[in-house]
């Protein structure tokens, strides 16, 4: 059984394996323009091994096509 959780940042605990997921990012927003690649690199730092963005609702805010541009610049 793997266990699910609803928050972000949540441990992944099972058979004696534990990571950090940040599991509901939008990196790709405006908003993380400036620094992008820092926050990236403090979560790396905090032990955050993966974290899965997202694009928003509305088709016409480019919001998938940056979230998925971002995934290709950082696939590690």
């Amino acid at each position: 059984m793997i266990p699910v959780f609803f928050a972000s940042f949540a441990p992944l605990r099972f058979q004696g394996f534990s990571m950090l997921i940040d599991s509901h990012a939008h990196l790709e927003m405006d908003a993380f323009d400036a620094d992008r690649d820092a926050v990236l690199e403090r979560a790396r730092a905090a032990g955050v091994e993966f974290i899965l963005t997202i694009g928003n609702a509305h088709p016409e805010s480019g919001s998938h096509e940056k979230a998925l541009a971002l995934c290709h610049r950082h696939p590690d």
